[in-house]
């Protein structure tokens, strides 16, 4: 008797293998394989694999931000959806199907792409990770901001600023053409000449700065800082402001974060980052969802129980929200979840939307709305409270509004019993 489904039809997909599962297409169409509970498209066979072991080094780390031993407790079924969507399937319902789109959208306009990444839900992952992970982020912003601005910000023989876009009235011209340049001039000192004109970084002091730090250079480009100011130069006014320089060292660098090909990119903070990564990410196939996060993310250490969303998180379930945003801002090569260099840069960008602005670095909490969030000494999460108030003020009304059954309008010929805690009719 043929077992075979008759809804399956022969997969010809390419044969591919995965990390964590071996998938093949077979030239006819085969019985579906149960895997963890899950069940293989039809056409592939999957065998798991052993996870990857950890390096000692990033279990050092494990042991300097978290207060536990990283756990066992692994989701082999996750390393099926994740790698199957690598290669055009996906899950619902325990079926699998072709993959759909379903990367976050972004605003409108040149700049759209940036997002709150520090706010809305997010914000109150990042109000967590302040205690562990702040001082480290506004060290290295602060080391970038003020290196840059200490390059010289003159033209040189070798480098002239191409948007110094002074302008200048010649001598000797006719009154018609002086007023114009008169008035071009004036419109272009309002709109451009401003403070944070001035307290801004020129393309002559980046252009020292990136080759000095050998920061990322595009070669397909003749001027890699002409090109980053018009990639992050939001306000468009020629040059980059300390919020937009700190952007752009994020994303324009976002190949070499880390490494130890560049300096002033972030290389002690990145391995801190990509350590707390490799806990969540605790069988090692390379990507975390949000499940992940919320699992796991209450072991960091934080030697405070201030901004713990955590701690009434079993009666508030609103704030899942939280890792949800977190994912759904980051992620891009695979719905759902975010891998090593997506998770970097959304604890990068998160930290860069909350502690800068166009003059400098920000320090303290004026900005990140901290106190909005927080109450009794920034220990108890007033929307959280405010919500398990809300139901239980509802359950108490809904039990007050149920309707009282009248024993006389009983039918008599049916007697109620009490047996074993059951209701038994006679």
């Amino acid at each position: 008797m043929n077992n075979e489904s008759e809804g399956d039809a022969p997969v010809a997909t390419p044969a591919a293998t995965v990390p964590g599962f071996s998938s093949s297409a077979l030239p006819t169409v085969v019985n579906p394989k149960s895997l963890d509970g899950f069940q293989a498209p039809s056409g592939y066979k999957l065998v798991a694999k052993d996870p990857k072991p950890q390096d000692k080094e990033e279990e050092g780390y494990w042991e300097t931000f978290f207060n536990q031993k990283r756990g066992e407790k692994c989701n082999g079924r996750k390393v099926l959806r994740y790698e199957l969507q690598k290669i055009g399937v996906t899950e619902e319902g325990g079926q699998f199907k072709a993959a759909a789109g379903g990367r976050s959208k972004i605003g409108s306009g040149p700049f759209g792409w940036i997002k709150q990444w520090g706010f809305g839900p997010s914000a109150y992952l990042f109000d967590y990770f302040d205690p562990a992970l702040r001082p480290l982020v506004l060290e290295d912003f602060a080391k970038i901001w003020e290196k840059f601005k200490g390059y010289p910000a003159a033209d040189t023989k070798e480098y002239k600023d191409p948007f110094n876009l002074e302008v200048v009235i010649p001598e000797g011209i006719d009154d018609v053409s002086k007023q114009k340049l008169e008035a071009g001039k004036l419109a272009h000192d309002q709109a451009i000449l401003t403070d944070v004109y001035k307290a801004s970084v020129n393309a002559v002091q980046l252009n020292a700065g990136i080759k000095e730090n050998k920061w990322y250079m595009d070669k397909s480009v003749s001027d890699n800082a002409k090109a980053f100011i018009r990639s992050y130069d939001v306000n468009q006014d020629g040059r980059v402001s300390a919020r937009e320089l700190i952007l752009g060292s994020i994303f324009y660098n976002k190949g070499i974060l880390g490494s130890d090909e560049c300096t002033m990119c972030y290389e002690d903070l990145v391995d801190k980052i990509d350590g707390i990564f490799a806990y969540v990410d605790c069988n090692n196939d390379g990507a975390v969802g949000a499940e992940e996060l919320w699992e796991h993310l209450p072991a960091l250490r934080r030697d405070t129980t201030k901004w713990n969303f955590f701690n009434l998180a079993s009666k508030a379930t609103i704030r899942t929200a939280v890792v949800n945003d977190f994912i759904l801002k980051n992620h891009s090569s695979v719905n759902g979840m975010v891998n090593k260099n997506e998770f970097r840069m959304g604890v990068l960008l998160g930290f860069w939307d909350r502690q800068t602005d166009n003059y400098g670095i920000i320090s303290d909490d004026k900005i990140n709305l901290k106190a909005n969030r927080w109450i009794d000494d920034e220990v108890t999460d007033r929307g959280a409270l405010e919500y398990i108030k809300g139901k239980a003020e509802a359950e108490a009304e809904a039990r007050r509004q149920k309707p009282v059954i009248d024993q006389s309008k009983l039918d008599p010929k049916i007697e109620v019993t009490m047996k074993d805690d059951r209701k038994v009719a006679a």
